[in-house]
């Protein structure tokens, strides 16, 4: 079979489908057959997402704009359509790299809806989470590391703080996202020695705004003696 060349994010989501698709008709091992029940289930098309940051990468962006170091794909299922062409929808989502099996929800009419629904769902972030966020970062970037990988951070460091939000993979990215998205933390790609083509995605502590608990860069140095405005409007009238 010919693979036609993977140029766009859509080209990528079309091809890990097809992939998936195309697990069902290899001769596999016992326990890779007891996997695929959940990574295809049978009577359900695998539906795919590229995103970054908790947000989904747009279909028509360059392929290399996904990366691995950074990125995660979401897979998520719409029933198969009946002989009668109307869809059976239920959904079981599924976020890679983590698979699990999901109970299966309420009947919806299309996998859009109730993707949206589940968003919606979502408790918001709380200032507090977003200052303990704040708070781990200067910790990490006082360890003495040359650099934080964004990557590194969430899944280890921010792990080991023992904050009740950080045990959930999906509210660690929210919370980060909403820092970086509201200019708590700042963002950047660095060249990536080992792989070239994928970058590296660091983040930095933006000491320009106040977090509790975190001393700012600069500190005003108190200075013996007067004023110096009460020094300029005195020396004013003798001039």
């Amino acid at each position: 079979m010919r693979i036609n060349p993977i140029s766009t994010i859509s080209d990528v989501e079309n091809l890990v489908q097809s992939g998936i698709e195309a697990l069902r008709n290899l001769p596999l091992s016992e326990e890779i057959a007891l996997a695929l029940q959940y990574i295809a289930p049978e009577g359900y098309l695998p539906v795919i997402q590229l995103e970054e940051h908790g947000r989904k990468k747009r279909s028509t962006a360059a392929a290399s704009n996904w990366s691995p170091e950074t990125g995660e794909i979401h897979i998520y299922f719409e029933k198969k359509k009946s002989d009668s062409g109307q869809p059976k929808g239920t959904v079981a989502p599924i976020l890679s790299p983590s698979i699990a099996a999901a109970p299966p929800p309420q009947t919806v009419h299309g996998a859009r809806a109730s993707a949206a629904r589940q968003v919606t769902s979502v408790e918001p972030v709380t200032a507090a989470e977003v200052a303990q966020c704040c708070q781990a970062l200067n910790q990490a970037e006082n360890s003495g590391r040359h650099f934080i990988a964004i990557k590194w951070f969430r899944d280890a460091f921010l792990t080991a703080q023992g904050f009740p939000w950080t045990a959930s993979d999906q509210r660690r990215q929210q919370v980060l996202a909403h820092a970086i998205e509201t200019g708590r933390i700042q963002s950047k790609k660095i060249p990536n020695p080992r792989s070239p083509q994928f970058p590296t995605t660091t983040i930095t502590l933006n000491r320009s705004v106040s977090t509790p608990a975190i001393a700012p860069r600069f500190q005003p140095v108190p200075v013996r003696g007067e004023p110096v405005s009460a020094t300029l409007i005195r020396d004013r009238g003798t001039l």
